[in-house]
Formats: structure tokens, sequence, C-alpha cells
């Protein structure tokens, strides 16, 4: 199976955590992944899964879904809220200068600290470090 199959938009992939629990990601586009609020040991159904809020949305590395633990443990009708076109915000590690990132056509205009607060960091996420991420967002030690 090649990469592009791994990352259908509507695929979902279930996240193996620590006591037997799982946590969900959606693809939301080719490497993108939104996350959603769930963590336990019962297996959730697509409807389920694309009905809960989600935590957050994230570029994650391309090998992420087919070498990683996780896996696409099937597919789902995404609704309107899986349709986003999330910004990211950049810090230039240089000038200290912050600026807003548009996911879709890579934008780049120049903002405040202030601006970027509650958006996610333009980065491309490992898996174990979205793992830690979400051990920590659910008090798994």
């Amino acid at each position: 199976m090649n990469a592009r199959k791994y990352w259908t938009p509507g695929n979902y992939i279930q996240i193996p955590l620590d006591d037997n629990r799982y946590c969900y990601g959606v693809v939301t586009v080719m490497e993108r992944l939104a996350f959603v609020d769930y963590c336990d040991v019962k297996a959730l159904e697509p409807d389920e899964i694309v009905a809960l809020p989600i935590l957050f949305e994230i570029s994650a590395a391309k090998y992420t879904i087919k070498k990683s633990a996780w896996l696409v443990v099937g597919k789902a009708d995404l609704n309107e809220r899986f349709e986003t076109k999330p910004f990211f915000y950049k810090k230039d590690i240089i000038s200290g200068k912050y600026s807003i990132v548009d996911s879709t056509w890579l934008n780049e205009v120049p903002a405040t600290e202030t601006e970027c607060r509650n958006l996610e960091k333009a980065a491309v996420w490992e898996p174990c470090h979205i793992e830690d991420r979400l051990r920590q967002h659910f008090g798994i030690q």
C-alpha cells in the first residue's frame, strides 16, 4: 500500500497508549491529522470518532501511519469540522519575529506573539512526540 492510501482524508487511525488505552486521529489532508478528545480502552466506531471534539490538528511525519504502531482502522465521512484549513505560527530563531502561516496556500504574514498564542506551531511532528502530547493531555504517566 502506498503512502497516499494511508493518508486518504477520512481515514481514522488508532493510537495505542499505555494500559491498553487508545486515542484516535483522523486524516484531514495528506500528512495532517486531527486528534479527537478520547482516550480509553473501548474501541470506537467511525461515527463515534468524528462526533468527538477535536483536540488539535497538526502535520505528522509521512511515515507516521505506515511504519509506527498506528493503524488505519477505518474510514469515516468527514463532517465540516474536519474540513478545516488551520493556521499555524512560526518564530524565527534568529530574529525572534513571529509569523502566521496559512496551511492551504503556505502564505506567511508577520504577526505578534499575542496573535500566535492559540495557534499550533508550524512543524512536522514525530509519532513519539504526538504520543507524549496525548499522554500529557489525558494525564497518563
